[in-house]
């Protein structure tokens, strides 16, 4: 298995080696860089992982604040 850095060119080298992939965010620049880098790894039937480590909360606004289930 290969952790890369969001660098599409270590994550496209990691497939080729035929290593299980964890790319860190951004897992792509573009929608395109992602289809590419999807196909790649279908294409050498290698498992593609992208990672986010985001707490749920930093995406809510704070319009959206959750609301306790307690209350």
């Amino acid at each position: 298995m290969a952790v890369v850095a969001p660098n599409p060119e270590l994550t496209e080298r990691a497939l080729r080696l035929g290593l299980a992939t964890v790319c860190d965010e951004p897992f792509a620049l573009d929608a395109a860089a992602a289809a590419r880098t999807v196909a790649l790894a279908q294409g050498v039937r290698v498992p593609l992982s992208p990672y986010q480590d985001r707490p749920p909360e930093a995406t809510v606004s704070p319009s959206e604040t959750p609301v306790s289930p307690t209350g």
